[in-house]
């Protein structure tokens, strides 16, 4: 028996739970009351059947342990609210409703004795605020909307909340959270970037700095070598009086390293170029064979005095580019030197030239040393130095391979390597194809 009542001399009985032989539940109601039936007393009771609304009102039950467990369980605070009308019909306040756990301990106001209660009256702080504005509108407008307050609910003056209000009948709910910390942690995040801007902002002056010293010491020193080299090949050459073999080789050394440091101070004037974005390719249309072959001529005696073979491979028909031609000569000049230098006694050399659509394919191959894969990924570093002895033994600037790949990036490219240790490199890069026409050199 759910529930009794004694009303007029009348007893009901409601909900009573009985089980058939089949053990299928059913529920009734019974209301009895005591008769006088043929000058006897008696008993009249009423049964009816009412299994559908017990089963509907045990499902609700559930339905509604469900939704509170739900709530209960939310990291959110949750909150439902019922609007409080003036006489106007204006909404003055709310009702709380509903209170979830999460919501009790951001506030530190436990649920039953907040339930009931009119909102304004639970936080006075709140009423008349832009917070009270919102979540009156919401309410009023039916509008859904998104908001931070250091206001709502409670602790107005340390805590600050986001809150997100959505109309539910003649009132609203709202999910809340604390996001105190969060603000404190952006404060600070923001203060670090500022400073890191700062930071980033005197580096890059630095570096500037370092860029203009490099680029003006380096074009300071070009004049005064260019006039010592010019006058050394001269000597050199018996045109201003004899030499004996002693004096010749005296000169042939110096004019070689007249050309390794000529080599270094154009290394460093590109870099300081790249380094400002000054550094502008002027592209014109050329055959590219015709260039190659010129650069292999001029590192033929360096590769017989190694018994290096060098040879080209060229496509069926002249392959025509459209490039800055002192640029890609500085390419092919640093591509060759490294694989004279890093190759082995009798190796071979070997470019090659296609056409491949609107682009150019080039590869520079040679039968060297090699390059490990762990250290294949440095070497388009700026001042990257090998690791190998050989590497220490013809150790320059570093600066090669990552001018070069530079240029080409220019040129809408890219520079790529290919090794294997102790068999040999290959080099490739890709440059614009210029359409053929009998008039270009």
């Amino acid at each position: 028996v759910s529930t009794t009542s004694h009303t007029s001399g009348i007893t009901h009985f409601t909900a009573i739970r009985h089980r058939k032989k089949d053990g299928l539940i059913f529920y009734v109601d019974i209301s009895s009351a005591r008769i006088t039936y043929k000058g006897q007393p008696a008993m009249m009771a009423i049964a009816t059947e009412v299994t559908a609304r017990e089963k509907e009102k045990e499902q609700k039950e559930l339905l509604f342990g469900r939704y509170k467990n739900s709530l209960d369980n939310m990291t959110d605070g949750f909150a439902l609210h019922q609007a409080v009308r003036d006489p106007k019909g204006a909404i003055s306040d709310f009702v709380i409703i509903e209170w979830n756990k999460a919501a009790e301990r951001i506030s530190g106001i436990p649920s039953p004795s907040i339930a009931g209660k009119h909102l304004f009256e639970v936080f006075p702080e709140t009423a008349g605020t832009k917070t009270a504005a919102k979540l009156i509108e919401t309410a009023s407008k039916g509008r859904t909307l998104r908001f931070e307050s250091s206001v709502y609910p409670g602790k107005p003056s340390k805590r600050v909340f986001d809150i997100i209000s959505y109309r539910v009948e003649d009132g609203f709910a709202c999910i809340f959270r604390d996001i105190t910390e969060k603000k404190k942690l952006l404060k600070r995040l923001k203060l670090k970037n500022l400073k890191l801007k700062k930071m980033n902002k005197e580096l890059k002056s630095v570096n500037e700095m370092k860029t203009n010293i490099l680029s003006n010491v380096s074009h300071e020193f070009r004049t005064p070598l260019s006039v010592t080299k010019g006058y050394t090949s001269m000597m050199l050459g018996q045109k201003i009086g004899p030499l004996n073999n002693g004096q010749k080789k005296a000169l042939q050394i110096a004019l070689r390293n007249l050309d390794k440091l000529t080599l270094m101070i154009e290394s460093l004037i590109s870099y300081s170029k790249i380094q400002s974005g000054l550094d502008k390719p002027q592209c014109a249309d050329f055959i590219l064979d015709g260039m190659i072959i010129e650069v292999i001529e001029s590192f033929r005696e360096k590769a017989e005095v190694n018994n290096i073979k060098i040879s080209f491979s060229p496509d069926s028909d002249p392959v025509m580019c459209s490039a800055d031609r002192s640029k890609m000569e500085q390419v092919f000049y640093n591509l060759m030197s490294n694989a004279i230098k890093f190759n082995r006694e009798g190796g071979e050399i070997t470019i090659a030239a296609r056409k491949l659509k609107n682009r150019v394919k080039v590869a520079v191959s040679d039968t060297g040393v090699g390059i490990s894969k762990k250290e294949l990924p440095s070497i388009f570093k700026k001042f990257y130095q090998g690791k190998t002895p050989l590497a220490k033994k013809y150790a320059g600037m570093g600066m090669g391979l990552y001018i070069s790949r530079e240029i080409i990036k220019l040129h809408g490219g890219d520079l790529v390597a290919e090794s294997t240790l102790g068999k040999g490199t290959t080099f490739t890069f890709s440059l614009p194809h210029a359409p053929e026409t009998d008039n270009r050199l």
